[in-house]
């Protein structure tokens, strides 16, 4: 929730092991844009992209394909 500019996201994404996905889901539309890109082109994401999926909509309207195993909001890390 709330990946912003992906700085925790890439975290996250050193972390995943190899059956591992990730949705993100950033309400502001810019945010998920860079996301989405930043995603797409910098090289440390290259092992996790097809396992990497940026919403951009708002957390609470996340219907998931599968029960999710965690939830990790970015908000409080950045007040």
């Amino acid at each position: 929730m709330g990946p912003g500019t992906g700085s925790v996201t890439l975290g996250i994404a050193d972390a995943m092991g190899r059956d591992d996905r990730l949705d993100c889901y950033e309400i502001n539309p810019r945010l998920a844009a860079f996301l989405e890109h930043r995603i797409a082109r910098d090289p440390r994401f290259r092992s996790v992209r097809g396992r990497i999926r940026v919403h951009a909509s708002a957390a609470e309207e996340a219907v998931p394909e599968q029960p999710l195993d965690f939830v990790i909001c970015s908000v409080p890390l950045n007040n």
